[in-house]
């Protein structure tokens, strides 16, 4: 059985570092020796921090305490955390803005064992999104009776590796340059720094055609508080806990799951529903791909373009893509032959889509909503207004 070293990743956040190390503790652990690490990357007067980690009492185990000697940058820090799989044979990273279930490990555990030799999997998510965070949409997931599912890009809000995993990506990095496979990224994850080592693992993932392995009830939560790279705190990424206490997951190899995502969080078994009459087929309900991304001659998709409509669907059913596996006939989602261009007349109902994303809301909230936010963008464009009449 794996027994993964916790590596908590913190850097300038005491506050955050104490509440993730209480959820740490109140967690299960089996009987035997558990190693925690606590990774400190440097910053000048960050002895609260420091004190923190040196004053946590561990009981299940050795706890040893990193400080960095220079700041290594929230990319570099994670690759180091990573490379410690070497030493502990696999790992559970934690940034320090997380909150764990009390089954964390026992989750971590089993799918470190569940994924051992399966060459598809590249590693182990202990969250499980329930925001679409390219449409920024809600997400959720078809229910297929398993524990857990598969999509095509990698966690940074709780994750395990195995050393073999880790290695593998590690291998790939230092033999390939990621910016050559950046035009098979989604646009938003295109436009992230070079600092985010999320956005070069995922082109590892691409290249290689592997998958993370995501819990269909999160382990880990994450509060996404103001730090190095995020300007204001915001509890758009919380989601519900897995708070029972004992359970024994039930896994599924990709081969049988209804449930695998690609990169673009589109639901791959969708395709299966419309063969054999569309066997070259791509999703894009959330219409978050560029044409240029559509290798295939079959596109269903939500957005409007000028290709033949071959068949449409309704968005009524739960997640998006049950429309097409049920046959939900409607004119919110088309399935496009892209070899036939056409003028495009029809208009698409925005309405009912984002009625079906927002699902209720009264009135007087609405407006309070979009008045404050007037308000904020009319303070903002003062106060830049102001600035440069000072410095005038």
């Amino acid at each position: 059985m794996n027994v993964p070293a916790i590596i908590v990743v913190t850097y300038n956040r005491p506050a955050s570092l104490q509440r993730l190390l209480n959820s740490i503790e109140k967690a299960f652990y089996p009987d035997t020796e558990v190693s925690l690490v606590i990774s400190i990357d440097f910053k000048e007067d960050n002895q609260r921090t420091v004190q923190i980690a040196d004053d946590y009492q561990w009981a299940f185990g050795t706890k040893k305490v990193v400080t960095r000697d220079r700041n290594l940058g929230l990319k570099e820090h994670i690759l180091q955390c990573g490379d410690l799989s070497e030493k502990f044979g696999s790992v559970v990273i934690l940034e320090d803005d997380l909150y764990v279930s009390p089954l964390f490990y026992s989750y971590a555990c089993q799918a470190l064992d569940f994924s051992r030799a399966k060459e598809a999997l590249s590693g182990i998510s202990l969250y499980n999104h329930q925001l679409h965070i390219h449409a920024r949409v809600p997400f959720t997931l078809i229910e297929d009776g398993f524990d857990n599912w598969f999509l095509q890009f990698p966690s940074s809000w709780g994750q395990a590796w195995t050393f073999d995993q880790w290695s593998s990506f590690r291998n790939w990095l230092n033999s390939n340059d990621p910016e050559k496979f950046f035009d098979r990224l989604p646009e938003n994850v295109s436009r992230w720094s070079e600092k985010s080592w999320l956005k070069i693992f995922l082109c590892y993932m691409l290249d290689q055609n592997k998958y993370f392995l995501y819990p269909k009830i999160s382990l880990s939560t994450n509060f996404n508080e103001a730090g190095t790279h995020i300007s204001a705190s915001s509890n758009k990424f919380q989601v519900p806990l897995l708070m029972a206490s004992k359970k024994e997951f039930k896994f599924v190899n990709l081969d049988q799951s209804k449930s695998i995502y690609d990169s673009f969080f589109e639901n791959t078994y969708t395709s299966h529903f419309l063969q054999p009459n569309f066997p070259d087929l791509e999703p894009d309900l959330y219409a978050t791909k560029s044409l240029s991304q559509v290798k295939s001659k079959y596109l269903l998709s939500s957005a409007k373009y000028p290709f033949k409509i071959v068949k449409s669907y309704g968005l009524q059913l739960r997640p998006p893509e049950m429309n097409i596996m049920l046959e939900n006939t409607g004119n919110d989602i088309y399935l496009y032959d892209t070899t036939i261009k056409v003028d495009s007349k029809f208009k698409t109902n925005k309405v009912n889509k984002i009625l079906y994303f927002l699902r209720y809301i009264e009135l007087k909230d609405a407006i309070t909503i979009a008045t404050n936010m007037s308000l904020d963008r009319l303070k903002h464009r003062t106060l830049k207004v102001w600035r440069l009449l000072i410095k005038a």
